[in-house]
């Protein structure tokens, strides 16, 4: 009897739970136009990283940029030096910063793609002011390593 309705809880949980997120979150396709194949691997802030390969890559995977939108794409593989084959992108940092790997001639290499400071991501503003985010407890701290400061200059100079 108590395994019936253990199991009938989590049946009801299983599907019920479904409903209650439904209207969390919402799917974005990502992949572009001549893209057969893509992917995401990293977000920061609004901005997402990954590859795709198709005709529009001559079937190569190369790294992409994307700003919320599959229209979006900016195709990072376009700013490395001849001869490579395929990229991806994996993972970008708050000021733009991407990375990942490039491959030319079976030789793969770990590859920076580095944002230059003042240049406008796609999509978002060219210098966001960044928003401070107090820290619970921080000036308690502050107080006390003030207080503990004072503490022991008043111990030496004595």
């Amino acid at each position: 009897m108590k395994a019936r309705q253990v199991f009938s809880g989590v049946l009801g949980v299983l599907l019920v739970a479904p409903a209650a997120f439904a209207d969390l979150y919402h799917a974005v396709n990502l992949g572009p136009s001549g893209f057969d194949n893509s992917g995401a691997c990293g977000v920061s802030g609004g901005q997402q990283v990954g590859g795709g390969k198709g005709s529009a890559t001559g079937g190569a995977d190369h790294a992409l940029l994307w700003s919320g939108t599959a229209a979006s794409y900016i195709d990072l593989h376009s700013f490395l030096p001849p001869g490579y084959d395929s990229s991806e992108a994996l993972g970008i940092d708050s000021v733009g910063n991407i990375v990942g790997w490039a491959e030319a001639g079976g030789v793969y290499r770990a590859v920076l793609w580095q944002h230059e400071p003042g240049e406008p991501l796609p999509g978002l503003p060219v210098n966001p002011v960044p928003v401070p985010v107090p820290v619970p407890g921080a000036a308690l701290l502050g107080v006390l390593g003030l207080s503990f400061a004072g503490w022991r200059l008043r111990g030496r100079t004595s």
